[in-house]
């Protein structure tokens, strides 16, 4: 009979173990959750950021010299004259 007590005394180890990490996968995989679920709003809010952005610098035009066409060309003032 010892021997069944034993067995039995190891199965109930067993399951609490098997218990305790189950219980800690499960706080693990809310904790990832809460991260992903975080990081979804975070890369929302990044996208919005750059679209606002987006709409910002679309207003400016910046060329280098080099790349300059007719169409964007500068029109130069003849050296001596001033801006009013």
């Amino acid at each position: 009979m010892s021997g069944l007590a034993e067995r039995l005394s190891r199965v109930a180890d067993i399951s609490s173990t098997a218990s305790s990490g189950a219980s800690s996968a499960a706080h693990a995989m809310a904790a990832q959750i809460a991260a992903m679920e975080s990081l979804t709003q975070t890369g929302q809010q990044l996208a919005e950021l750059a679209e606002r952005l987006q709409a910002s610098i679309a207003r400016f035009t910046v060329m280098r010299p080099e790349f300059t066409t007719k169409e964007h060309e500068t029109p130069r003032r003849p050296s001596g004259a001033h801006e009013v």
